[in-house]
């Protein structure tokens, strides 16, 4: 359903990751641990290189569309911070 060529799997992913739209972390005890950070291994991508591998949401990349696009690129840097936040400091 979201329209996406099965042989770009590992691309797809990649992406989805490094541009922290599916961040990797996990919660034990209630600590926030990353498990991968794009920014310390310098392969962090504008969340764009995700939405264009998804056919249900390349119109986000349209010019008409960007502001829906800001808004969603700002929730997931939001949520991004957070979770990097919760992980450096045990008490979040």
């Amino acid at each position: 359903n979201w329209k996406t060529d099965p042989a770009l799997g590992k691309e797809i992913l990649e992406a989805a990751v490094n541009s922290c739209f599916f961040p990797l972390y996990e919660i034990n005890h209630g600590k926030t641990a990353l498990t991968y950070n794009p920014e310390e291994k310098n392969k962090k991508v504008p969340l764009s290189e995700w939405v264009k591998y998804i056919g249900r949401m390349k119109h986000l990349l349209k010019p008409d569309n960007k502001e829906l696009y800001n808004i969603l690129g700002n929730e997931v840097e939001r949520r991004w911070s957070r979770i990097k936040a919760m992980s450096e400091h045990p008490l979040l």
